[in-house]
Parts: C-alpha cells; structure tokens; sequence
C-alpha cells in the first residue's frame, strides 16, 4: 500500500463525513422552514445517532459542524444536551452579518453651536 492509497482512503472518509453532515443540515433546514411556516420562532433538532446505511458518525463533530453553519448564517443556536440543539431566529428578520460604516456631519443648531452627529448604516 503506497502512501497516495492512504491519503486516498482518507479523502475518501472526510467526503463521506461532509456528506452525512450536509444531509442532516439539510434535514434541519425543512424542519426550520416548517416551523417558520407555523409562525414559531424556535425549532428542537436531535441528531440522530445513527443513520441506517451510513457510517457511524461522531455526534460531537456533527453537532459542532451544524451549529457553527447555523451560526454562520444568523441563527441562535443552543445546545441542550449531548444530541439535541434547539435554533432560534427572529421573526421580522434573520441577524445577517454585516458590515457597519459611519458617515459624520456636521449641523448647526439654534444657539449657533455646531455639533458632529455619527449616522450609522447597516451594509448588507
């Protein structure tokens, strides 16, 4: 066995990894969608231990792989026990991450006093 065998075999089990976690995510997903459609702001996901078919997965990387993407993407993400998170979200708005800039001006006002006023604006 050479060592391309090895790093192949390894390659080949980190895409299986990324696979198992891009189906639960989207799993998630649908169930966060659902909830949303029903008006609720909160949604509980237990990672399943195992899924038939797959290789065993290893709960803690799966679960820390859902909720940085979660995070990632604006969700509030808590976790409740060894399998179990639970995602919630505002209902006017998802937190975006974004970009703060600041423009000052300068005003006058009555009394003849200028005064700098900080506008802050939210980039998208």
């Amino acid at each position: 066995m050479s060592i391309n065998e090895v790093y192949d075999i390894i390659k080949k089990k980190k895409d299986n990894e990324n696979l198992i976690y891009n189906n639960i995510y989207d799993k998630i997903r649908v169930k966060i969608n659902n909830c949303a459609l029903s008006n609720n702001n909160i949604c509980i996901y237990t990672i399943p231990i195992m899924i038939f078919g797959s290789p065993l997965i290893n709960i803690d990387k799966t679960k820390k792989y859902i909720m940085n993407k979660l995070t990632d993407e604006g969700f509030n993400v808590y976790d409740l026990n060894n399998n179990t998170i639970m995602i919630k979200w505002e209902n006017d708005k998802i937190k975006k991450k974004s970009k703060i800039s600041f423009k000052e001006n300068e005003y006058e006002n009555e009394n003849n006093i200028y005064s700098k006023v900080v506008d802050f604006k939210n980039s998208t």
